[in-house]
């Protein structure tokens, strides 16, 4: 049941934060929109940093899913992560397909996100570090 409830709780952690990611990003783009940054000649540097940034806050957030995750499953922490990592991955992809939006550098961020997930349960499995008293 322990199993259960810390996949539970790794994967509920990880849909609320991208949730509240997302609407961090329509702010922001509405923002930029407001403020003029949304012409066309702006298109070129908005989407590759877009990726850097909103790519790097989704994986920190797998990171953090997969570090809760671990600290709730008693036993085989990477396995409860790669489980909350898989689910969620094919999760976005398939709400990606439905929109036909699904390109490159989605599904690598896709598989990079299972492995980062699986990161985060390894570092919660280390312990705390010793402090040399």
């Amino acid at each position: 049941m322990r199993s259960l409830k810390s996949i539970f709780i790794g994967f509920s952690f990880i849909v609320i934060s991208l949730l509240l990611l997302q609407l961090l990003y329509l702010f922001v783009e509405v923002g930029l929109n407001w403020a003029g940054y949304g012409a066309p000649q702006d298109a070129g540097w908005r989407q590759p940093l877009s990726y850097v940034v909103w790519g790097s806050a989704y994986l920190a957030v797998m990171f953090m899913g997969g570090y809760i995750t671990g600290l709730f499953a008693m036993h085989s922490p990477l396995v409860h992560a790669a489980v909350v990592g898989g689910l969620i991955s094919v999760m976005l992809l398939l709400l990606a397909t439905q929109n036909a939006q699904l390109s490159w550098p989605g599904i690598v961020i896709s598989l990079l996100s299972v492995v980062v997930t699986v990161a985060g349960a390894y570092r919660s499995s280390q312990g705390e570090p010793a402090t040399g008293d």
